[in-house]
């Protein structure tokens, strides 16, 4: 029993990544947060009455991790309590993701990388990353998605809805191996879409306002595990609203970073690190996702 629950504890500890999106002033400033927490408990080991992000948050305060007012753990961006409760316990219940198909020496795995280069952002990603790839395992059934249907945040309309759903439909037909299905059962959702009036305020190195956060839940060995995104509706200290392709094309870009996409140097694609109102997927932001989903997770070395 002892031998089990040190390999549970080994290879279900979890740490939490985010990433940010922000909007500027003469166009759509997104940046990262680039904090990692790692948290020692493992999914199955969570305390009594205690989520994912108790831990995290303990984890990250108890070892000096990020503790600005940005931190998505720290503000209205973190998961409700009811969210996390339920992914907490989706993540207890699911069996351990699966190796990679074809792990891949480290002369292989750079081979590919060279011929992805010419036509994708991997090599981007990995510098902004420290070397590391994230993505979910492939899996026989969509990715279950509830985005929140009503709110009683100020200045939030129903017509927000469907753009945000439809930009799941987009990231579906970009040809990886995961896709999504919307549900309207909360409890059921593998990912969760909220609204918030607005984040407490702009990450130190933007220059703009902060639109949506990701944060993604990956094992130690780079499978995504779990992912929300929250999506504010006004920049932080104002009560002038966020138009509607704002909230789209912030859709859009944070489904790319819960698929495990990072920025892209070019303005034209979706991830780019500044937008300017994309409202459809480049051929490099669909080449780099699929590329992503041959090769394996975690650090390239």
């Amino acid at each position: 029993m002892q031998r089990f629950l040190y390999l549970v504890l080994a290879a279900l500890a979890l740490f939490v990544g985010s990433q940010i999106l922000g909007v500027g002033t003469t166009g759509r400033t997104r940046g990262a947060a680039a904090a990692v927490v790692r948290a020692e408990e493992a999914a199955l080991a969570v305390p009594a009455g205690e989520t994912w992000v108790d831990v995290a948050r303990r984890e990250r305060l108890e070892h000096g991790g990020v503790t600005s007012p940005s931190d998505p753990l720290l503000t209205e961006a973190a998961p409700p309590r009811w969210m996390a409760l339920v992914q907490t316990e989706r993540m207890r219940a699911a069996p351990p993701p699966p190796p990679p198909a074809a792990v891949r020496d480290s002369a292989e795995l750079r081979s590919l990388l060279r011929y992805y280069s010419a036509r994708t952002y991997l090599d981007a990603m990995l510098r902004e990353q420290d070397s590391t790839l994230v993505r979910w395992p492939e899996r026989a059934e969509p990715l279950k998605v509830w985005v929140q249907p009503a709110s009683s945040v100020k200045d939030w309309r129903r017509d927000m809805v469907g753009p945000v759903r439809a930009a799941f439909h987009t990231w579906s037909a970009a040809g990886t191996p995961i896709t999504f299905t919307l549900v309207d059962d909360s409890t059921q959702a593998d990912v969760h879409v909220t609204w918030v009036h607005a984040f407490a305020s702009s990450l130190a190195n933007h220059q703009g306002r902060q639109v949506a956060a990701t944060l993604r839940v990956t094992n130690p060995a780079g499978w995504i595990v779990a992912a929300n995104i929250t999506i504010a509706l006004h920049p932080a200290g104002s009560e002038t609203p966020f138009d509607i392709y704002t909230i789209q094309t912030a859709g859009l870009h944070e489904i790319g970073h819960l698929l495990g996409l990072d920025h892209s140097p070019t303005a034209t694609d979706v991830m780019a690190a500044t937008a300017y109102g994309q409202d459809r997927l480049s051929a490099a932001d669909r080449a780099t996702a699929r590329a992503l989903y041959t090769l394996p997770p975690g650090r390239v070395r």
